[in-house]
């Protein structure tokens, strides 16, 4: 078996399928894993492989599909307030952040469910949450935000999936979940400036380091916060919670002024000005 070095990508060396300096690798003289432009060949870590010397190919940049299934009816089918109390129990928030949320509850695949939402605020997929913990989504609708229906802040902290976000919404800060820690990043360019936001916090969970194919570590989720935060139109900075994730910190007495004072001392970035 061949092992072939991989090598990220960089500003001085651009993927040479999506031309952009960050996110994709490729292993010289054999191909490149591009994780924005499709190909037959889908990747275990979430891209798509373009070999060195195929055939030439004009890229097509990947665009999510329609949902084919209408979620909105699905989730007013589903809001059922009585079982709402048990899920704040379980995760250790109050009733109203996941009220705020949009949080039902599926009869028939007994399962909490949390509509997703794209940019505009449409409901477009449904995750389930059992009293397992096992998630699922509809299958038909699309990954899309979990926005709480309340006027936003100048300032949002944007979390991995929607438990984090009603966690952080209990104590009192404006929070978006996304789908997970690589999803959601074009959806939430095009929805902050449409709330009026200002600043964002994005919060990374303390994940395990994994293994590239070629021996290096990454981290999924610090990983995916470093790259929302080369997207974002708006100054944002990286909160690394001294906890497992946002929920832990919430569950273990954490406040919105602890969070405050943590991110005075961490280096905040600038958008990038686009055409």
């Amino acid at each position: 078996m061949i092992l072939h070095k991989w090598i990220r990508v960089s500003r001085k060396d651009v993927c040479k399928i999506c031309e952009k300096p960050d996110w994709c690798t490729y292993a010289p003289d054999f191909a490149i894993c591009c994780m924005r432009v499709t190909s037959q060949k889908p990747c275990t870590n979430g891209g798509w492989l373009h070999p060195i010397g195929s055939a030439p190919q004009v890229p097509v940049p990947h665009r999510p599909q329609e949902p084919t299934v209408d979620c909105a009816p699905l989730m007013a089918r589903w809001q059922r307030t009585d079982r709402i109390a048990p899920l704040a129990r379980l995760l250790g928030v109050d009733e109203l952040p996941l009220r705020l949320l949009g949080v039902g509850w599926s009869t028939e695949h007994s399962a909490w469910a949390f509509p997703m939402r794209d940019a505009c605020q449409r409901v477009i997929g449904v995750r389930f949450r059992n009293e397992r913990g096992e998630k699922w989504s509809v299958r038909g609708g699309r990954n899309g935000l979990f926005v709480p229906q309340v006027p936003a802040n100048k300032r949002v902290f944007i979390t991995e999936g929607p438990t984090d976000a009603a966690a952080l919404l209990y104590i009192g800060l404006f929070a978006i979940g996304r789908p997970s820690c690589n999803g959601g990043a074009a959806m939430l360019c095009e929805m902050l400036p449409k709330l009026g936001v200002r600043s964002a916090v994005i919060v990374a969970d303390h994940d395990s380091d994994k293994i590239h194919p070629d021996g290096s570590q990454y981290n999924p989720g610090v990983d995916g916060a470093l790259r929302l935060s080369e997207q974002l139109p708006v100054a944002n900075c990286i909160w690394l919670p001294p906890t497992k994730d946002a929920r832990e910190f919430v569950r273990h007495g954490g406040t919105a002024v602890q969070i405050d004072a943590m991110i005075k001392n961490v280096r905040w970035k600038q958008p990038v000005e686009r055409n």
